[in-house]
């Protein structure tokens, strides 16, 4: 087993004040709906079930997206993401990320010391160093559900790290105010995010994915764009189960 030593200074920790009372509750299912342009090309779904890990009770979130349809056919994908993080804290335990896409296949798992910031991964049989606050990427999305919006602005930029891939990455995600989102249930008042993504291989600017969330007290992902250079992606919530509160919407 190899030691890896990451160098952590200038990763910003972050500093939002989280909700003492959590916005989603075990059972919490939702499903989704992708988008390529008008073709609808795929699913997703995410599940928040509670389980014990080493004797420690953590929410267990498996987020999963699939192709559908012609684009099943052309370019089948199914990727599946789990993620243990504490009830609490919301800090992850462990991860376990399986990709199928085409003919291309990742197994990844990972399992997180607290007491130590660090990260065994499995696949490289190595210890890598982090910071204290360090998500991944499942457990990210429920810290941003978390977060007091009392106390946050527009412009405001949550500053997070996160452990992807067997390495870490810097997120930043700005918060850029409320809007209303058209949606098949109604108009919802949604919280508007534009994470900083990396031009290159996927986007073309660093402006190219917006996600909205619920401006209520379940903060769930009501809808989610990628501006890819290959054209635009869209997941937008269709179905909701054992949701904590009434989801709050208005006819048009």
């Amino acid at each position: 087993m190899v030691m890896v030593l990451i160098p952590l200074t200038g990763i910003s920790q972050f500093t939002q004040e989280l909700l003492n009372e959590k916005p989603f509750k075990p059972g919490e299912k939702l499903n989704y709906v992708v988008k390529f342009g008008p073709i609808v090309g795929g699913s997703a779904s995410l599940l928040l079930k509670q389980e014990m890990l080493n004797n420690i009770p953590v929410y267990h979130s498996v987020a999963q997206a699939k192709t559908v349809g012609v684009t099943e056919k052309l370019y089948g994908v199914k990727d599946v993401f789990e993620s243990y993080f504490d009830i609490h804290s919301g800090l992850p335990y462990k991860l376990i990320r399986d990709v199928k896409e085409g003919t291309y296949k990742k197994h990844e798992e990972a399992v997180f010391n607290r007491q130590r910031n660090s990260v065994y991964s499995l696949r490289l049989d190595t210890v890598i160093q982090v910071s204290p606050d360090i998500l991944d990427m499942v457990s990210l999305l429920y810290f941003i559900r978390s977060i007091n919006y009392n106390k946050v602005k527009p412009g405001d930029v949550i500053r997070t790290v996160t452990f992807f891939d067997d390495e870490i990455f810097p997120f930043d995600i700005r918060y850029k105010g409320k809007e209303e989102v058209k949606t098949k249930f109604g108009k919802i008042r949604c919280h508007r995010f534009d994470p900083v993504v990396e031009p290159g291989r996927m986007f073309e600017s660093e402006d190219d994915m917006q996600i909205w969330l619920s401006d209520d007290k379940n903060v769930i992902p009501i809808k989610v764009r990628f501006d890819l250079l290959v054209g635009s992606l869209r997941m937008e919530l269709d179905e909701f189960a054992n949701i904590k509160y009434p989801l709050m919407f208005k006819k048009d």
